[in-house]
């Protein structure tokens, strides 16, 4: 299967050559074009959909009237693969989730404390990939329910993480946010099962 990523860096080098010569691409394809290979060399494992605008002949679309076609529900992620060319879908897997009530109106807080986090997850060894997900609010209990969820490539690499200076580092700051919890967090650890 030929690089898209190539195809698209050619398709901009053959415009530079032709626009020499008065011709080249129309300046939208042109900048769509450079847009893809950007986004491609920062995210290689995510692609983008075309959106598809249905309009009546002669309505205007909405890039002309200054709205977003695409509020990022055509942007889909694929498993990269390793170095040594395994998929991550043919690794074995091992999911960690922590699950937090968070105490409501603590919610915007606990968000900044992660998004803000000194994090090396993606040094160490077995890391896939990290999620920070938001649940319902229970109001009458009075939090939101929130869950860490972490990938790795065994429950091996995590339980060395756990092990490791860095797990000691990303959770040495974590007593001085309790007020925000409603109880302590919550872990749960799955092993993915093969072939499903």
């Amino acid at each position: 299967m030929k690089d898209q990523r190539l195809d698209g860096f050619m398709m901009i080098g053959l415009h530079k050559l032709a626009a020499q010569n008065g011709d080249g691409l129309v300046p939208e394809l042109y900048d769509l074009l450079v847009k893809n290979a950007e986004r491609q060399q920062l995210y290689p494992n995510v692609t983008e959909f075309p959106v598809w605008e249905a309009r009546m002949p002669g309505e205007k679309t909405d890039a002309a009237l200054g709205r977003e076609a695409a509020n990022g529900n055509n942007v889909v992620a694929f498993p990269q693969a390793r170095a040594d060319g395994t998929k991550c879908e043919e690794l074995p897997m091992y999911i960690a989730m922590n699950r937090f009530k968070v105490a409501t109106g603590a919610e915007a807080d606990f968000e900044n404390v992660w998004r803000n986090r000194d994090s090396s997850l993606a040094q160490v060894p077995g890391f896939v990939e990290f999620r920070l997900l938001r649940g319902k609010t229970d109001a009458e209990e009075g939090y939101t329910l929130f869950s860490s969820h972490t990938v790795w490539q065994s429950e091996e690499d995590f339980q060395n993480w756990t092990k490791s200076e860095n797990f000691r580092a990303a959770h040495r700051n974590a007593g001085n946010h309790k007020v925000m919890y409603k109880g302590p967090p919550v872990f749960e650890g799955f092993n993915v099962v093969d072939g499903i």
